[in-house]
């Protein structure tokens, strides 16, 4: 078992997404969760991974003509 462990909230807070993003990541099989003491916690090297393998969204916003302007 990984003994550098996190949790969800702080999953969640340091990927900028919110709890339920990580808990459907772990339902999709995304992340592997352990059960420790009754509180499920990550291995903070898997969701290094799986929080770089993500895309990053980019904004989207509108030119003065209407046309969609990707932004970074």
């Amino acid at each position: 078992m990984p003994t550098n462990m996190t949790t969800i909230q702080q999953t969640a807070e340091r990927g900028a997404v919110a709890p339920r993003t990580v808990r459907r990541a772990i339902a999709r099989g995304e992340l592997a969760a352990y059960r420790i003491a009754g509180a499920i916690r990550l291995d903070c090297s898997e969701v290094d991974q799986w929080l770089t393998s993500r895309p990053i969204p980019t904004a989207v916003r509108r030119s003065p003509s209407g046309d969609p302007e990707a932004t970074a």
